[in-house]
C-alpha cells in the first residue's frame, strides 16, 4: 500500500496552500489546512504514514501569533494525550522577529524551492530527527480562559472586570499571566489575535 504522509499547514495563505500542494504533487503528501489542533484528530493516525504540521510565522503580526497561539493548544493538548501518535512540528516564516518565543521548534530552511521538498519529505521519512520543543505547556485557568475570550471578542478591560465581576487591575494581572503561559511577547501580540481594529 502506498504511504499516504499528512503534511497540515497552520496559515490563512490560499496562496501558500497551493503552492505547497503543487510541490509535493509528485510525492506520497496530502495536504490539509487547519486552524485549530483539534482538527488534527479528525485524521486517523497510522502506523505505516507520519504526520506533520507545518506552521506559518510571517511578519504580519495577527498571523504569526495566530500561529503561536496554535503552537502553544497543540502542546497543551498533546501533554493531555488527546492527539495520539507521532506528530513533527516544523515553522516557516520570519525567523529573526519570531525565533525566540517560538518554543524549541525547528524552522524550514527556505533557501530555494528544492531545499524545502527536500527537508519536508525527509522529515516525513525520518520524524526522530527533528527536534522537540523544550517548553512545558501550561493550560490556562478558567478566569484567564475568559479573559482570553474576551479580548478576542475586543471587549475592553473595564467590560470584562464587570462581566467577572473583578477590578480592572485583577484583569490586567490575569492577562500577564495568560501571556507567559501563551509565549506571547508583549500586548500588541495578545491583541494581535483579535485581528485588526483593536
Amino acid at each position: 500500500m502506498l504511504k499516504q504522509h499528512l503534511i497540515f499547514l497552520v496559515s490563512p495563505c490560499e496562496y501558500l496552500h497551493r503552492g505547497l500542494e503543487s510541490l509535493m504533487s509528485d510525492s506520497p503528501v496530502r495536504i490539509i489546512r487547519v486552524n485549530r489542533p483539534e482538527e488534527i484528530t479528525a485524521h486517523p493516525v497510522s502506523s505505516a504514514d507520519n504526520r506533520l504540521v507545518l506552521v506559518s510565522l510571517p511578519s504580519m503580526l495577527s498571523t504569526a501569533v495566530a500561529g503561536r497561539m496554535f503552537l502553544w493548544r497543540l502542546s497543551v493538548l498533546r501533554s493531555q494525550g488527546a492527539i495520539p501518535g507521532r506528530l513533527s512540528c516544523l515553522l516557516m516564516g520570519d525567523r529573526k522577529r519570531w525565533d525566540d518565543p517560538a518554543g524549541g521548534y525547528d524552522w524550514l530552511p527556505c533557501r530555494d524551492v528544492l531545499s524545502v521538498r527536500e527537508t519536508l519529505l525527509r522529515i516525513l521519512e525520518w520524524p526522530e530527527r527533528l527536534l522537540r520543543p523544550v517548553r512545558l505547556p501550561l493550560p490556562l485557568s478558567p478566569r484567564q480562559r475568559e479573559i482570553l475570550d474576551g479580548t478576542l471578542a475586543k471587549k475592553t478591560v473595564s467590560q470584562i472586570a464587570r462581566e467577572l465581576g473583578v477590578t480592572d487591575r485583577a484583569v490586567f494581572a490575569s492577562r500577564r499571566a495568560l501571556m507567559t503561559k501563551m509565549g506571547l511577547r508583549n500586548r500588541m501580540d495578545l491583541m494581535g489575535l483579535a485581528g485588526p481594529g483593536v
